[in-house]
C-alpha cells in the first residue's frame, strides 16, 4: 500500500478558520492521481500480470481530505513488492485442507497441477511476465498445433482446474526426441535470456501437453489453449520454487524525485489558498 500523508501544520489551521481549503484538497487528491500512475506505468513498464496492475485502486480521500492513499488488492501484490526466499513447494502446501487433494493407492496424498503454455505470437503480442517464462518455442508449437483437440466434458476449460471429465485429443510425445530442445536456448520476445530453475526441467517440460480449442459463436472463430499436468506429491523431491526479487514498486513511486514532486503539486494548492486567505485580509 502508498499512503501519502499531507500535513501543513499552523498555516492549514489558520487557513481553515477563513475557507473550506479547497485548492489544498485538490492538490493532495491530484498528488494521490500522480502516485498511482506512476505505479499502474512502472508495473507496465516492468511487464507485470495485468491482475496486478487492475488491482491498484483508485485514489482514497482522507476523511478530512488531508491526506489520500493508493492501495493495490491483488492477491500476490506483496510477493511481487517484496519477493521472497527459495522453498520447497510440497513443504508448503497443508495437505490436509487444500482443495483438490487426492489419496494414491500407497496413501500418498497429490496434486494434480495444470501448466498453461503460450504460444510465440501470443507471448509476442503480449509481452507479460507470466506469458514470456511460459512461451512455447517455435519447435514445440509446430508440433503442438497440430494435436488432435481434447475437450472439457463439463463445461469451458479454465487452466487452472483440473476436471474429472475429459475427451483426450492427441499428446505431445518428445521421449524420441532428447535435443529437440534445450532451455538454456530459451528466450523473450526482445531477446533476452530467460532464466529457468532446472528442477522445472526434470521431467521434460512439454512433454504430454494436450491442445483444447475453444469456439466463439458471436466471431465463428476457434482458439487453442495449450496444457500439460504434472503430479505433485507431498514427498516429490524436485519443486524446488527458486527465489524471486521484489520489484520494490512503491519505493521507486516515491522516488527523491517524486516525493518533490508531490510537494511541489501540495505547495500550488496551499498558494492558491494563501492568496484567497490575503484577499480575504489576514487577521
Amino acid at each position: 500500500m502508498i499512503r501519502v500523508d499531507i500535513e501543513v501544520g499552523d498555516l492549514l489551521g489558520r487557513l481553515d478558520a477563513l475557507s473550506d481549503l479547497a485548492n489544498t484538497r485538490q492538490a493532495i487528491l491530484e498528488a494521490g492521481q500522480f502516485v498511482r500512475a506512476t505505479w499502474i506505468d512502472l508495473a507496465i513498464q516492468h511487464s507485470s500480470s495485468g491482475s496486478y496492475v487492475n488491482g491498484i485502486q483508485d485514489v482514497e480521500p482522507f476523511a478530512d481530505g488531508f491526506g489520500v492513499q493508493v492501495v493495490n488488492t491483488a492477491p500476490h501484490a506483496a510477493v511481487v513488492e517484496l519477493g521472497h526466499g527459495g522453498f520447497h513447494l510440497p513443504s508448503r502446501i497443508n495437505w490436509g485442507a487444500a482443495p483438490r487433494v487426492k489419496v494414491s493407492t500407497t496413501g500418498v496424498r497429490y496434486l494434480t497441477i495444470p501448466f498453461r503454455h503460450f504460444t510465440p505470437q501470443r507471448a509476442a503480442s503480449g509481452p507479460s511476465l507470466r506469458a514470456q517464462r511460459n512461451m512455447m518455442p517455435r519447435t514445440i508449437y509446430a508440433l503442438a498445433k497440430d494435436l488432435a483437440a481434447s475437450a472439457s466434458l463439463s463445461g469451458p476449460m479454465q487452466p487452472r482446474v483440473r476436471r474429472s471429465g475429459y475427451r483426450w485429443g492427441g499428446r505431445l510425445d518428445l521421449s524420441d526426441r532428447p535435443k529437440l530442445f534445450n532451455p538454456s536456448t530459451l528466450k523473450t520476445p526482445m531477446g533476452h535470456p530467460i532464466v529457468v530453475h532446472r528442477d522445472h526441467w526434470a521431467s521434460h517440460r512439454f512433454q504430454g501437453m494436450v491442445r483444447f480449442s475453444q469456439g466463439n459463436p458471436e466471431t465463428k472463430s476457434h482458439s487453442s489453449t495449450y496444457l500439460t499436468f504434472r503430479t505433485l506429491t507431498e514427498n516429490s523431491p524436485n519443486w524446488n520454487i527458486p527465489p524471486l526479487e521484489g520489484q520494490h514498486y512503491t519505493k521507486r513511486v516515491l522516488s527523491p524525485a517524486n516525493v518533490e514532486r508531490i510537494r511541489q503539486i501540495v505547495a500550488n494548492g496551499v498558494m492558491r489558498d494563501l492568496a484567497g486567505y490575503h484577499q480575504v485580509g489576514a487577521p
